[in-house]
């Protein structure tokens, strides 16, 4: 299968359909672009695939179609990419810890593949530093948020949480260190109202 790097095309052995870690190690220093081509077949993406790609800018997702299944720091410190389009991974349903943590340089995020996710493990969006908005409406099915959720967004400066009005259990540093978020507008559930009160309580 071919993946697109930069302007070169890739061969890339997948073990059956599972993007195993490291297989991508080689271009990391350097890579810039990536681009999946469409019907690559991998329907499983192991942990720190792209982990440390702190060069990289763009992302195409596109062949990724066929993905449930994404494991730890899939995107972990790409410190470079500044938009990420994952509408794209519509048959995803699970997704690993720390999934964007620390990508630095991230202002933009189009959440729209995830519907289908109903748990968001710790460090999803964590020290995620330039992101000043996030529309969280296809996380709707989402019923638990782990630790850390938004932890660290120091320049997030609105948030809508209503979309997870079925949200039942929250973890710990959930809106911790959001120096810059002044405009948050809360699910009118009687967990959400109590969680809306321990946080202007901690603030």
């Amino acid at each position: 299968m071919k993946i697109i790097i930069g302007q070169e095309a890739v061969e890339v052995t997948s073990s059956g359909c599972t993007f195993t870690n490291g297989i991508l190690d080689q271009y990391k220093k350097k890579v810039e672009s990536i681009e999946f081509q469409k019907n690559i077949g991998v329907t499983f993406i192991d942990e720190e695939f792209l982990f440390f790609f702190k060069k990289l800018k763009h992302i195409d997702f596109s062949g990724l179609e066929g993905v449930t299944s994404i494991g730890d720091d899939f995107l972990y410190a790409c410190e470079s990419l500044e938009t990420i389009d994952l509408s794209s991974l519509k048959s995803v349903t699970s997704i690993g810890d720390y999934f964007l943590e620390l990508c630095i340089s991230l202002e933009s995020l189009d959440l729209a593949g995830l519907e289908n996710v109903t748990y968001i493990n710790p460090g999803f969006l964590r020290s995620c530093e330039s992101l000043k908005s996030i529309d969280l409406t296809p996380l709707k099915n989402v019923t638990y948020l782990d630790d850390m959720f938004l932890d660290g967004c120091t320049s997030l400066e609105s948030l809508d949480l209503t979309p997870l009005k079925d949200v039942t259990h929250v973890g710990y540093d959930f809106l911790y260190g959001c120096p810059s978020l002044k405009d948050i507008t809360w699910p009118d559930t009687k967990f959400w109202k109590k969680q809306r009160k321990i946080y202007e309580y901690n603030c």
